[in-house]
């Protein structure tokens, strides 16, 4: 079994920060949908947060659609949670925009792959614009003691529905692909 401060510090995670959030309008009209206010934060606060207490200390923001506003976000975020005493080594890296839209989340993963660094033995891919609260570090252990390919969180909604994720799913070796289904919102 692998100590969790030794899988953490060998996890590189990537948090898709891209989203235009159409949806959301007005609200995203000028801020990409982890940027729109959510009480007294702002909806990416909640991956940060999450990567902060799991102490992954470096998480990729990987950003596409009102960027910069995003980034100068990311960057205060940041500065407060270390004026009140969040690890001081501790900071999110803000990908710029690329100059060529990204046409999708795997293509977004694949054009910032170079930032692995040489140790990464994991890598954590997480939503900007989920709200939760959840410390990784189980499921990082979990996915190491299996030495699993690939490891799935979800979260079980009851519904009747065919749109809605039907179970939560977590285990090693999985060699199929469930896609999210199209919602007719």
């Amino acid at each position: 079994m692998t100590h969790i401060q030794d899988i953490a510090s060998q996890t590189a995670t990537f948090v898709l920060a891209g989203g235009r959030g159409a949806r959301l309008a007005p609200l995203t009209h000028k801020r990409s949908k982890p940027a729109v206010p959510f009480g007294d934060r702002r909806i990416i606060d909640f991956a940060l947060a999450n990567c902060l207490r799991s102490n992954l200390k470096h998480p990729s923001v990987i950003t596409q659609y009102q960027g910069a506003h995003l980034t100068q976000h990311v960057g205060r975020w940041w500065l407060e949670q270390s004026a009140s005493g969040a690890a001081a080594t501790a900071s999110p890296v803000c990908v710029p925009c690329p100059s060529q839209q990204y046409l999708g989340t795997a293509d977004a993963l694949f054009r910032n792959v170079q930032r692995l660094d040489p140790n990464t033995q994991y890598v954590l891919v997480l939503s900007a614009d989920h709200i939760y609260d959840m410390n990784y570090r189980a499921l990082l252990q979990f996915h190491a003691d299996r030495d699993a390919d690939a490891t799935l969180a979800a979260v079980v909604y009851p519904s009747e529905s065919s749109h809605q994720v039907s179970g939560t799913y977590l285990a090693p070796r999985q060699r199929q692909i469930l896609l999210q289904p199209q919602l007719g919102c």
